[in-house]
């Protein structure tokens, strides 16, 4: 996922004079066609102050969606470590921002799993 596309979307609401709440899509899975920031990508991106200036998109939390599989242990995994990268995310970059807390993660099928595992949001829209 390149920070370039994000730019462009931003651009978007702020020509409007609008804010649209996101949440960061971190990719981990280990299935190939799920998407999201690598999280080696993300640190590098947030190291740099200019992703503040998107005024128009306030960054409020994390998504991500676990590998397909019936393997409950391998999602159970996957879904704990979004918890501790947003954990990460939250202590070294949005600690002064209270609206930073939101979880997303999982589909229908493993929603259970997620909420064990620290979800507190469940849907689709922030």
């Amino acid at each position: 996922m390149t920070w370039g596309y994000g730019r462009r979307l931003i651009a978007r609401p702020k020509k409007f004079h609008r804010k649209i709440p996101c949440l960061l899509q971190i990719k981990i899975a280990q299935e190939e066609t799920k998407n999201g920031f690598e999280w080696s990508d993300l640190n590098d991106i947030l190291g740099k102050d200019d992703w503040q200036a998107f005024e128009a998109a306030p960054i409020h939390g994390v998504m991500g969606m676990a590998t397909f599989t019936d393997d409950q242990n391998q999602v159970r995994t996957e879904f704990a470590l979004l918890k501790t990268y947003f954990e990460t995310l939250k202590s070294k970059y949005f600690n002064l921002n209270p609206d930073f807390k939101i979880i997303s993660m999982g589909m229908s099928g493993d929603y259970t799993i997620a909420i064990e595992e620290g979800l507190t949001w469940l849907g689709s829209a922030v």
